[in-house]
C-alpha cells in the first residue's frame, strides 16, 4: 500500500499523529476558511457573520470538498494562499497549476529551514562560550548533553575546546569522557544505554532525563548512596 505525501512534505501517517484527538477534515476546513474570510472581510466580523459570508460560497458539507475543489468554489488566488502565514492545508489557489503551488512550498520550506538551521548555530554558539566559563568536567559536560540522544564524538565536537577539556586529546580525552558520563549516569542526573550505531558498532548514547523524571531519579540515587553509607556503617561495627 503506498504511503500518501502531501504537498508540504509530510506523510499521512506522521501527520495524523501531529493532530488533535478531535481533527477532523470539517473541522479544519471551516477553521481555514475563517482565517481566509476574516482577511477578505476586513473587519472584526462576529462568528455569526463568518459563518453566513462561508455558507453563501461553500455547500455545508465540506466533506465533499478537497483542497482543489475548495480553491476553486471560493476562488482562492495565489496571492492570497501566500498572505498565510500558516499555510492552509485544506485549500489550493485556483489560478495557478499544481506544479507552481509544489515549486513554491519547495521555496518556501528552504527559506525556512535555513533559518531554522541558522537559529540552531546561535543557540549552540551560545551554548559553547557558555561552556567556556565552567572548569569542571561533569558540569561542562552536564551542560552540553540535552533532551535528544547524544554520542561522546558529539559532545567532543561541543566541549572539545573547553579549558577544561583541551588538554586532553584522541582517546584520552573519550575515555575520561565515558568515565565522567558513567558517573552523571550513577548520580542519576543523565540516562544513557549502549545500542547499535553507524557501521553496527555499539555506541553510548546519553540524554538528559525530563525535570520530573530527573527528579525522581536523584532521590532514587541518594536513597541508594545513603543505603550504601549505612551498609558499610553496620560493617564496620559502627
Amino acid at each position: 500500500m503506498a504511503v500518501l505525501k502531501f504537498d508540504d512534505g509530510w506523510h499521512q501517517a506522521a501527520r495524523a499523529k501531529r493532530r488533535p484527538p478531535d481533527w477532523s477534515w470539517r473541522g479544519q476546513c471551516l477553521r481555514d476558511l475563517r482565517r481566509l474570510f476574516r482577511r477578505r472581510i476586513g473587519e472584526e466580523p462576529s462568528l455569526q457573520e463568518l459563518d453566513a459570508a462561508i455558507y453563501a460560497v461553500v455547500d455545508p458539507d465540506l466533506d465533499s470538498y478537497d483542497p482543489k475543489s475548495l480553491g476553486v468554489a471560493i476562488e482562492l488566488t495565489f496571492a492570497e494562499y501566500k498572505m498565510f502565514d500558516r499555510l492552509p492545508r485544506t485549500m489550493r489557489p485556483c489560478d495557478v497549476t499544481d506544479e507552481q503551488v509544489a515549486v513554491y512550498l519547495h521555496e518556501r520550506k528552504k527559506k525556512r529551514d535555513k533559518i531554522t538551521a541558522r537559529k540552531r548555530r546561535e543557540a549552540d554558539r551560545e551554548k559553547r562560550a557558555a561552556l567556556f566559563d565552567l572548569d569542571v568536567r561533569k558540569e561542562t559536560l552536564f551542560a552540553a548533553i540535552g533532551p535528544r540522544r547524544m554520542t561522546v564524538p558529539d559532545l567532543v565536537q561541543i566541549v572539545g575546546q573547553a579549558p577544561c577539556w583541551r588538554p586532553l586529546k584522541g582517546a584520552s580525552r573519550e575515555r575520561v569522557m565515558r568515565r565522567e558520563l558513567n558517573d552523571l549516569k550513577r548520580l542519576g542526573k543523565i540516562n544513557g544505554c549502549i545500542d547499535v550505531g553507524r557501521r553496527n558498532r555499539r555506541v553510548l548514547f546519553v540524554w538528559r532525563f525530563p525535570k520530573a523524571d530527573a527528579v525522581r531519579s536523584s532521590r532514587t540515587a541518594g536513597q541508594s548512596d545513603t543505603s550504601e553509607s549505612l551498609r558499610r556503617k553496620k560493617a564496620h561495627g559502627t
